[in-house]
């Protein structure tokens, strides 16, 4: 696209109208994010908007390591998360199915998995130092999904608060029954319904 063009001047408003008519394509907004730094600043917080366990990689940066990127750190802008470990179900969660074009879903399914931390270790390791960089950016999350067989809060998040996200309305937990820190991982969850919440979901393995 011609740098020059009158698309590069349009008025913030105008981007965000034209964001609502895209379909939640992760691609779409990438390619829009890279035509100027106008439109970077429209559409890149778009993208962090969701995220999941394949965005943690980039959600965990710490400032210096972005460099040379000076925007705004990608936790400002979380709304919504979904933590998967081990990573099996894709469409848990919020853009991941979409990063990868395949007519071959079983194929994209393969490729996505291959994608995801591995070890419980490399895990644990992004998954709390996300939650830390989306607390201390001051994100304002309205819906949070903890899917990890096995491992429990007290686990994942160890001694972190959670008392910034005040404004979660929607809050599933998946995982094994805690038997372990059972009162810390009761702890956070109470934590995590604030007077916000209107959706409760849990399943325990």
């Amino acid at each position: 696209m011609n740098h020059g063009s009158g698309f590069n001047a349009l008025p913030f408003e105008l981007y965000h109208l034209i964001a609502q008519h895209i379909s939640d394509s992760t691609s779409t907004f990438c390619a829009l994010s890279r035509v100027s730094k106008r439109a970077y600043e429209a559409f890149n917080p778009i993208l962090y908007e969701k995220i999941d366990t394949l965005t943690l990689s980039t959600l965990a940066l710490i400032e210096k390591a972005r460099l040379p990127l000076i925007g705004p750190h990608p936790a400002t802008f979380v709304k919504s998360i979904v933590l998967e470990y081990p990573y099996k179900n894709p469409e848990y969660l919020t853009r991941s199915s979409l990063r990868i074009y395949s007519r071959d879903e079983k194929a994209k399914k393969e490729r996505l998995v291959a994608m995801a931390p591995i070890s419980s270790t490399t895990f644990l390791k992004l998954a709390l130092a996300a939650i830390n960089n989306v607390i201390f950016y001051g994100a304002s999350v309205k819906s949070f999904a903890h899917r990890c067989k096995g491992l429990g809060f007290s686990e994942v998040f160890q001694n972190t608060s959670f008392s910034a996200f005040s404004s979660v309305e929607c809050f599933v937990i998946g995982c094994s029954f805690p038997t372990k820190n059972l009162r810390k991982s009761f702890g956070v969850v109470e934590e995590l319904c604030g007077p916000s919440l209107t959706s409760f979901e849990l399943h325990f393995a």
